[in-house]
């Protein structure tokens, strides 16, 4: 019997567990939600370039959603060809981490640069001198150099084997705010505007080339936040 909060003989008195806090800045990052938001892409803004994503039931590592992303070279007659997924965050410092897992299949390579990769980029507030924006990518598949040396407001990681692996769940882990710091001097802050990319694209392809490009890229679980994801860790 419980009398104003106490409890007296063969009574139990329990306590509510206190809710842990979610600490990943992406919102629906497993793509459960009754819709696509905030995810979005730029098919819409550049359809020659950009190909839409869906939501998938095919694959899912947990739950029962994921993130497809369609490559085919078939779509485009142009040299690149983006296929992502993208969230917007503001008034948050850029995190510790970057994590979730994609699986591929169906990977035809069309292209020298053919690959999977994550993108950061950080806008507004204080940026490095001559550039608008600056963007950090971790190349997660695909190829073994920097595919876009030219490009100044970009600084490549350039990791994963040269051919993705096909048909099993890949985690990845991207210590994001300590490479910002390493290539670019400075980690964002909350001042800055923060877009997160999820991609498989390709660059650089001769419109006349026979070998098609194709590919099936899942996102999912995806987490962008103070804290390691790495399976087994402590």
């Amino acid at each position: 019997m419980v009398i104003a909060g106490l409890c007296l003989a063969g009574c139990e008195q329990r306590t509510q567990p206190t809710p842990i806090p979610d600490t990943n800045l992406l919102k629906n990052a497993s793509f459960e939600g009754d819709s696509r938001e905030p995810w979005f892409s730029f098919d819409d803004r550049n359809p020659k370039q950009w190909g839409a994503f869906s939501i998938s039931d095919e694959r899912a590592h947990t739950g029962e959603r994921s993130a497809l992303l369609e490559l085919d070279s078939d779509d485009s007659d142009d040299a690149i060809r983006v296929l992502g997924v993208v969230q917007e965050i503001e008034g948050a410092a850029c995190p510790e981490y970057l994590s979730g897992w994609y699986l591929v299949e169906g990977w035809r390579r069309g292209a020298q640069k053919q690959y999977v990769q994550a993108v950061v980029i950080a806008s507004g507030g204080p940026t490095p001198a001559g550039v608008p924006n600056y963007q950090l990518a971790y190349t997660l598949a695909g190829v073994t150099t920097n595919p876009m040396p030219t490009l100044k407001n970009r600084k490549f990681v350039v990791t994963g084997p040269p051919e993705p692996v096909e048909g099993e769940w890949v985690f990845f882990e991207i210590e994001i705010a300590r490479l910002f710091e390493v290539k670019w001097g400075r980690r964002p802050g909350e001042d800055a505007s923060l877009r997160v990319f999820f991609e498989v694209r390709y660059d650089g392809r001769d419109p006349a080339d026979d070998a098609r490009a194709r590919a099936r890229v899942w996102f999912d679980d995806l987490y962008f936040g103070p804290e390691s994801r790495a399976p087994g860790g402590g």
